[in-house]
């Protein structure tokens, strides 16, 4: 027959808190208590195991776990830079200025589009002819704008980010450069 002590005896045993001794029971570490009362020597051959299984990297917090994680934290962390180097990553704020680029050239496309169509819209003899020019001019602008080239984008702002310690060029003032002076008629 099993020998039953309280939970005092058995966090004693173990160099736990009563505290923790519940905790293991409730997460179904330690053997649950009888009226009250622990068989001591489950408890302790069901901690050890637990121990065991710490030791392992099979529990929770255990060390072979932490290192674990950080050994694949670190490989994710040299792929995203490798991605980076290769191109295929940019940061965050460049994407949102090359999309900013993209909406705002397929914006004019279509503000445009009125104006260029009308007179080939006016020019057709017939319904159909007109809705497949329409159709036609849609397509061109929805075409230029369904696979943009971002990746030559990307290339031109990683190369001005490279540049960006060098002395800027001075700026005109609105002033012509080069060219001839306008001659201005004289008064005789």
């Amino acid at each position: 027959m099993a020998q039953l002590y309280p939970v005092s005896a058995i966090a004693q045993l173990l160099k736990l808190t009563e505290r923790r001794i519940q905790q293991l029971v409730k997460d179904g570490i330690l053997p649950r208590p009888i009226q009250g009362n622990y068989d001591a020597i489950a408890c302790t051959h069901a901690y050890i195991d637990y121990l065991r299984r710490l030791v392992a990297g099979s529990g929770e917090l255990s060390l072979t776990d932490e290192r674990t994680r950080l050994t694949k934290l670190q490989a994710d962390l040299a792929q995203v830079e490798l991605d980076k180097q290769n191109g295929d990553l940019i940061k965050t704020d460049i994407a949102m200025k090359l999309w900013g680029e993209v909406i705002t050239a397929t914006r004019q496309r279509l503000l445009g589009f009125p104006t260029r169509i009308a007179p080939i819209v006016a020019a057709s003899q017939s319904i159909p002819e007109i809705k497949e020019r329409l159709d036609s001019a849609i397509c061109e602008i929805l075409n230029e704008f369904t696979s943009p080239n971002l990746s030559e984008h990307a290339r031109t702002e990683r190369h001005t980010e490279s540049l960006e310690g060098l002395c800027a060029a001075p700026k005109a003032h609105n002033k012509s450069v080069g060219g001839q002076k306008k001659k201005t008629k004289s008064r005789k």
